[in-house]
């Protein structure tokens, strides 16, 4: 936080410029204090806040730590709290502001709005151009589309829930997201519309507003640990779960001030609570070792934000509170070079992410580490220029009007939303010598809530609305239903996408494999599903419904490769046998789906950039003997599965897509998966069409169907 005093004369207004940039907390204030108009009670605040270089050090750590997770997140596993490390530093020092202006009887609201847009705007409103006139070069319709989205929602500071609605088990990954890092200005701005009024009304009519804030951050806290176990995505998402941080810094701020005179508060610093300096020097040492704890030992499997979150943020208001004068704040926090990263790190934490995101995109097989070190340094000199040459010259007399900065906020809205609106803008960036269909399925893809309220206690212990699948071809009797996961979804609409005579249900759990006593948890979080409990439910719904056809499809080759849990093949195969067998005694016609041929490539690759178009995998195929050998144990054990069970068959999806010893990833121009293991429509409708030929009419058995190893 920079303060710069002008001297002026006597009878005129003293004015006071605080700039306190980090990423996405930043702001840049101006309070006029007239001094024939001081009370009593305002005489004794000074007349601007004192400027803390450990602080600006403070935030060097949170940026370094984003920065360091995103480039070794297997190393810097808990690099992301330095989100919650800014959102302290954000609730301390915006609230210092605005109680420095209202006891000086001189706060402004217009003027508190207008130095948000001041700080904020120019920096956020460079990178959206540039990510724009990159993406329109460099990506995809699809990913184009996304990203105009994310501008739109970004301008409109709602990015966090845009991402939380997003975050399904068809979600993008977060990795191609180029705004990700967003989501955390969008709780700050959400933050900064209330909390000045709120303030403002605690200052007036509370005694005692300290008691106020605290019991709002300690909701907010309990609030989040009780979300936390239920969604973590809206934990992670939800301002009123992360508002609580927020207040901790609130609640410094008020701290730290001295009483003056009825609600005036005079502001010191750091250890004015404490008589002695070794109070402030453990507290210095106390926080660091708690922030570096969260950054090395909190990944992302734990429970987070939840009580874990606690770590970081108690570490941060240690630290500020333990003053500038404490030995880890004064020869730490305050070197040269944490205070220039900290003054740059409001523009580095943007630049930072769209750059590996872009390169995410690239490189799908996984960017070199020198590409990812290449991205951040040019990250750093973006954020260097960017605040030498934008920043402080925004901030400085004669200002940018603000009217202008609003203009230039409303043409990136407006350009995303024709980006988003224009499907990518695909036909003005073509020719494409492949139509990449859209694969962002949304939530009434996954699940409706009549199926869910009419099926609900099937799902234990709870409804996952992230993950579970309930959805069908219209209300009442079914004639088909689907058990499965993820890709038995992709089955569904390919199935009714092409078939208007059938009603068909899909249900299950994404993750889970509709087995009997089968369990596991996701690989990325660690979250358990609850598979077996569900599946059962599932299976035993299956088996009581009317239908005369049960279609039993999953990704069971991720069972064998060990992405869900350690299993051996006769386990698998003893528990897909019982479920078989239990459908069939049910009067079933079963017909078990076998993989999709699983690509190895991301079919992103077999579409030509805009600036690569020589750069791309042509023919877009892969050898039918290598999917083969990759596939043959599961296959097999699915095939003694079946042995012997009546209205049991197998089909096999490769009999469809390997036509020949090579498998499709494209055709007729369309491509036929979505990542490397889920089908697109294109490629569902195209097994659905062969699975149709083969089901059942009401008097017929299931067609005895090949499969890959009778070619």
């Amino acid at each position: 936080m920079v303060a710069t005093t002008r001297s002026v004369p006597e009878g005129s207004s003293t004015t006071t410029e605080i700039t306190p940039p980090h990423p996405g907390i930043v702001t840049s204030m101006t309070f006029s204090v007239s001094e024939n108009s001081v009370s009593p009670v305002a005489r004794t605040a000074p007349a601007h806040l004192e400027y803390r270089p450990d602080i600006d050090g403070l935030r060097a750590i949170a940026v370094l730590a984003v920065v360091c997770f995103h480039v070794a997140p297997k190393r810097i596993v808990g690099g992301f709290v330095g989100v919650d490390i800014f959102f302290v530093i954000s609730g301390y020092l915006i609230s210092s502001i605005i109680l420095s202006g209202l006891n000086s009887g001189k706060f402004s609201y217009r003027e508190f709005y207008i130095r948000r847009i001041r700080r904020i705007f120019p920096a956020l409103m460079l990178m959206f151009a540039a990510c724009l006139i990159a993406g329109w070069y460099l990506l995809l319709p699809d990913e184009y589309r996304l990203l105009g989205k994310h501008t739109v929602a970004s301008s409109l500071f709602a990015a966090n829930f845009v991402l939380w609605s997003e975050a399904g088990y068809f979600d993008a990954q977060s990795s191609v997201k180029p705004y990700l890092h967003l989501w955390s200005l969008g709780v700050e701005e959400q933050f900064y519309i209330v909390w000045p009024l709120v303030l403002a009304a605690l200052w007036k009519y509370s005694r005692a507003p300290l008691i106020w804030i605290v019991a709002g951050a300690i909701a907010s806290f309990l609030l989040c640990v009780a979300v936390q176990t239920t969604s973590p995505t809206a934990a992670f998402y939800s301002p009123a779960t992360r508002f609580w941080q927020l207040l901790v810094g609130v609640a410094l701020a008020f701290a730290l001030a001295r009483p003056a005179v009825g609600r005036g508060y005079s502001y010191g610093v750091g250890s004015l609570l404490f008589n002695r300096a070794w109070i402030g020097h453990t507290l210095g040492w106390v926080g660091l070792v708690l922030l570096a704890g969260a950054i090395f030992l909190v990944d992302s499997q734990s429970s987070f934000p939840g009580i874990r979150a606690g770590i970081p943020t108690l570490g941060s208001a240690l630290v500020l509170c333990a003053g500038p004068d404490a030995h880890i704040n004064r020869h730490v926090l305050s070197n040269r070079v944490m205070v220039a990263i900290g003054l740059i790190s409001y523009p580095l934490y943007l630049w930072h992410w769209p750059l590996l995101s872009f390169l995410n995109m690239l490189q799908p097989d996984g960017p070199e580490r020198s590409s990812k070190l290449a991205a951040v340094a040019l990250a750093f000199a973006l954020a260097t220029a960017t605040y030498l040459l934008i920043e402080k010259p925004v901030r400085t007399p004669p200002f940018v009007k603000s009217r202008w900065l609003l203009g230039s906020a409303v043409a990136c809205l407006m350009a995303g939303a024709v980006v988003y609106f224009g499907g990518g803008l695909a036909e003005q960036r073509g020719p494409w010598a492949i139509t990449r269909t859209p694969e962002r399925f949304e939530q009434t893809a996954m699940q409706t809530a009549e199926c869910l309220n009419r099926n609900a206690k099937i799902f234990q212990p709870r409804v996952l609305a992230e993950r579970d699948f309930c959805v069908g071809s219209a209300p009442g009797p079914r004639d088909v239903v689907i058990v499965g996961d993820s890709h038995a979804a992709r089955l569904f609409h390919g199935l009714k996408s092409i078939d208007g005579t059938r009603s068909y249900l899909d249900i299950g759990r994404g993750t889970c494999i509709p087995f009997e006593r089968f369990d596991a948890s996701w690989p990325d979080t660690g979250e358990f599903l609850d598979c077996a409990t569900t599946d059962a439910n599932v299976l035993r719904h299956a088996a009581d419904a009317g239908a005369k056809t049960v279609i039993v499809h999953a990704y069971f080759l991720r069972a064998f490769t060990g992405g869900l849990r350690v299993v051996q093949p006769a386990d698998f195969q003893a528990e897909a046998r019982d479920t078989f067998a239990r459908l069939s005694r049910a009067g079933k016609q079963v017909l078990v789906v076998l993989d999709a041929p699983v690509l190895p490539f991301e079919p992103a690759e077999c579409v030509a950039r805009p600036a690569f178009r020589a750069k791309v995998r042509s023919p877009c195929e892969h050898s039918h003997s290598d999917w083969q050998a990759r596939s043959r144990g599961v296959e097999a054990t699915l095939r003694a599965a079946t042995a012997g069970i009546a209205n049991v068959r197998l089909f096999d999806p490769a009999t469809v897509l390997c036509p020949n010893t090579h498998c499709m990833a494209v055709h007729d121009g369309d491509l036929l998966y979505s990542d490397t293991h889920h089908l697109s429509l294109a490629g569902a409708r195209l097994v659905a069409a062969a699975i149709l030929e083969i089901l059942p009419t009401d008097a017929a058995q299931l067609s005895i169907v090949p499969t890959s190893s009778d070619h």
